[in-house]
């Protein structure tokens, strides 16, 4: 770990900022302006640090992506506290914001009675996703300090003991040039209706030695000799999301612009022979 001091330009810069822009744009736990100052706060210091400037409202919703250093996408993650930071201390993570593109986070804690900004560490998305504790909405968490909550959404936690450690900004740079992400390629978008309920297919991701099925909750790894499986797979992974609600094989009377069970494989299938 290690701390930097926030200087009053940048304090003030990011109120005007979240005075001026609506930072909360993920259609749910948004925050309030509080919390997304200390994001705005914690993403400009680490921007700074890495010659970057201050984000910018202009530039509109980053989809996860704060920085992008050597190829990578980094997403900057801050906690506002009243305390220091400690090694036994935890992170929170949205479970919402699972399908961004991002490669690498960078967990940070503000303390906003100090003004200062701890760098507490990094870690890549696979192995985030490795190490990382789930607790649904409304499970009863307990603080250091023996008090209770409950989370306000689903949410990962994940420990400062369990990030790639760093003493310094030197440090942070040289490690994250020495990692080797695997490269993928990213296809387009789909979005399908089926009888009133949407369901998301964000993306396949096409890696060197696998695909990855990423939806609005989840992520699947499927080797690539298992390519004709894929629409399978894919349908499996929406019904487990989607425990709740019956969509049925066949249907005559579906609600316009809606999709069956079998209408959307057939459409899957199609596209999955072009990849």
């Amino acid at each position: 770990m290690f701390k930097v001091k926030v200087n009053q330009d940048i304090i003030q810069y990011c109120k005007n900022q979240v005075d001026k822009y609506n930072f909360g744009k993920r259609s749910s736990a948004n925050g309030n302006k509080e919390q997304q100052l200390t994001g705005i706060i914690g993403q400009s210091v680490v921007m700074n640090l890495f010659g970057l400037g201050n984000v910018n409202g202009e530039d509109g919703f980053d989809d996860g992506v704060d920085i992008l250093y050597n190829n990578k996408k980094i997403d900057v993650k801050t906690m506002g506290r009243k305390s220091d930071v400690k090694q036994n201390y935890t992170n929170n993570f949205l479970k919402l914001q699972d399908h961004y593109s991002t490669e690498i986070y960078i967990f940070c804690s503000y303390h906003k009675t100090k003004e200062e900004l701890t760098i507490c560490g990094w870690i890549d998305k696979t192995d985030f996703i490795n190490k990382r504790r789930y607790y649904s909405k409304g499970t009863e968490r307990k603080r250091f300090d023996g008090t209770t909550f409950e989370t306000f959404a689903d949410l990962y936690e994940i420990d400062n003991k369990d990030l790639n450690q760093v003493n310094n900004i030197d440090e942070l740079k040289q490690q994250l040039k020495s990692k080797t992400m695997i490269t993928y390629e990213k296809i387009s978008d789909v979005h399908y209706k089926a009888y009133k309920h949407e369901l998301f297919l964000n993306s396949i991701e096409i890696h060197s030695d696998k695909y990855v099925i990423v939806n609005r909750y989840s992520r699947l790894d499927v080797p690539k000799h298992l390519k004709d499986y894929l629409p399978y797979l894919i349908l499996d992974t929406y019904k487990q999301d989607l425990k709740t609600y019956n969509l049925r094989e066949y249907s005559d009377s579906q609600p316009e612009g809606t999709l069956s069970i079998k209408k959307m494989f057939n459409k899957l299938k199609n596209e999955v022979q072009k990849l």
